[in-house]
């Protein structure tokens, strides 16, 4: 039994791989997706104590997938994570690197989830045009309605984290979402478009040409990450210039909104992570509610982005926290 569930988490993590860079129209990339579900959601059935898969109630009929992920068989309230991913996250990865699996050792509850613009919510939701869209508090209220309609979810010790562009998405709604006690970003980014100006090569406080297509050099994974008509795509400038989805990306600030967030907040970051960590550093210092911050160095090891060389740390960190702050 231990076997077959923990093939079964291998199996879906390479289908996973598969999709990664395929655009989400591809036929192929869709019948991946449904490959790496399909053998998450079997290793799930297969847990001393079964996932739930979740469809959580969205705007106009649509749905947003997830996994519950129980503490024990009782309904005794429980803390819980709410474990949001990132620009090229899937729900069934945030076992992994999002805290499912470390919040459960820990007896949380987890509710790993997918928004607008992640693959599993557009998928879910066949010939909707659910794209990403800055104010996150929106399907963020969705998903607080649901969990907190749970007998087993403590509403004083609900969490929030946001992983890779979470970092934005998280913040974004616990400024706006009161019902988030606590926020957890990993790490934070203030300004989308900032971080995307910085992986192309390109000046912060500039006009960027509007002809980029023939002046990025696409040498580095964080070039190539912002090029790719799939992220233009699903944020819903799929069929527009660079530069054109530079200008979307501009939307997604989070400046103006610190003294909105008033719930306990983390920020922990990698050494690695370079102008990442510094621009989220920035944010965080000008941040008035109760606060802490953990980067992690290259001699902790785990320093990468989301801390992905060694989750463990990164994990242990964050929890070690979120056990201060919900006492």
């Amino acid at each position: 039994l231990v076997s077959a569930r923990e093939a079964f988490l291998r199996a879906s993590s390479y289908w996973r791989e598969v999709g990664f860079y395929q655009f989400t129209t591809d036929p192929k990339c869709r019948a991946g997706w449904e490959r790496q579900r399909e053998c998450f959601t079997q290793a799930g059935r297969l847990m001393d104590l079964p996932f739930e898969v979740v469809s959580i109630p969205y705007e106009n009929g649509k749905l947003l997938p997830g996994y519950f992920l129980k503490a024990d068989a009782s309904d005794k309230p429980r803390p819980t994570l709410m474990s949001l991913g990132g620009g090229d996250s899937l729900g069934e990865e945030l076992y992994f690197w999002g805290g499912g699996a470390a919040a459960l050792r820990r007896g949380y509850n987890a509710l790993l989830f997918e928004i607008p613009g992640q693959r599993g919510a557009m998928y879910s939701n066949p010939g909707a045009e659910l794209f990403y869209r800055p104010d996150t508090e929106v399907p963020l209220k969705y998903v607080c309605d649901w969990v907190l309609g749970r007998a087993d979810v403590d509403p004083k010790r609900l969490a929030l984290a946001g992983w890779s562009l979470g970092g934005y998405f998280a913040p974004r709604a616990a400024a706006f979402e009161k019902r988030i006690k606590a926020c957890i970003a990993s790490t934070t980014i203030p300004n989308w478009q900032n971080s995307a100006l910085e992986a192309l090569g390109l000046p912060v406080d500039q006009p960027y040409p509007r002809n980029l297509e023939s002046k990025i050099d696409l040498s580095s994974v964080g070039s190539r990450f912002f090029a790719q008509r799939d992220m233009r795509y699903r944020h819903g400038a799929g069929g527009g210039t660079i530069a054109e989805f530079l200008d979307v990306l501009s939307k997604y600030n989070l400046w103006g909104l610190e003294g909105n967030i008033t719930c306990p907040y983390f920020n922990i970051g990698g050494q690695g992570e370079g102008q990442l960590a510094v621009d989220g550093q920035k944010f965080y210092d000008r941040l008035t509610c109760p606060k802490a911050q953990h980067i992690i160095t290259t001699k902790e090891g785990g320093e990468a982005h989301c801390g992905v060389n060694n989750e463990s740390l990164e994990h242990q960190i964050t929890f070690d926290w979120l056990e201060d702050t919900f006492k």
